[in-house]
């Protein structure tokens, strides 16, 4: 019996000896680059102007950090994953807003800005002085138009996250509503 065992140890090793031993796990990916569209919530500082930037803001719609914070420490989801990944700190691929002529910024592919919608106008838009509010859908395109034959590489992890801009529009549709019957004479409670 001790002599199966022993032939069986040793099959058993020529077995796993000549499958390499290796496993099937693949190799973590590696990036080129990190590329995200949206709204406000991947907003990486595409307001940094002077105005806000001489306030010590870094210009991002919904985290307002010190300079010296933002340099350093991630404050949203882009950052974090983006230093995650090995790949720094992303920077906003357009600033401008609020007066401000927008300005591109080769190299920099955070294009989320606060306040943009899915392909609407932007939500809360004010104006030439307002925020810019560029579309995800233009804020793609701009990203095809100036990669390397108009594609995606294949080598860069992409993210999108909009859409809550374009809820805030529609809801506030439905609020207009009953607010609109009201002030015809309507009865609210049964508007449903």
């Amino acid at each position: 019996m001790r002599q199966f065992k022993l032939s069986a140890a040793v099959l058993i090793a020529m077995i796993l000896a000549s499958c390499g031993g290796g496993s099937d796990v693949p190799d973590k990916p590696k990036f080129t680059a990190q590329v995200s569209f949206g709204d406000s919530l991947s907003d990486v500082g595409s307001y940094r102007v002077a105005t806000i930037a001489s306030a010590s803001g870094e210009g991002q719609f919904t985290i307002n950090a010190a300079s010296s914070v933002q340099a350093t420490t991630p404050t949203n989801w882009t950052e974090m994953t983006s230093i995650k990944l090995g790949l720094g700190m992303p920077c906003a691929a357009l600033t401008g807003g609020f007066g401000v002529t927008p300005t591109s910024h080769a190299g920099c592919f955070g294009y989320g800005e606060g306040g943009s919608q899915v392909s609407g106008a932007g939500y809360g838009q004010t104006g030439p002085g307002g925020p810019m509010t560029v579309p995800v859908v233009t804020q793609m395109d701009n990203y095809i138009s100036s990669a390397v034959n108009n594609v995606f590489s294949g080598n860069e992890i992409v993210y999108v996250m909009a859409g809550a801009n374009d809820v805030f529009v529609q809801a506030s549709t439905v609020v207009d509503g009953p607010t609109e019957v009201a002030a015809r004479g309507g009865d609210v409670a049964s508007s449903g």
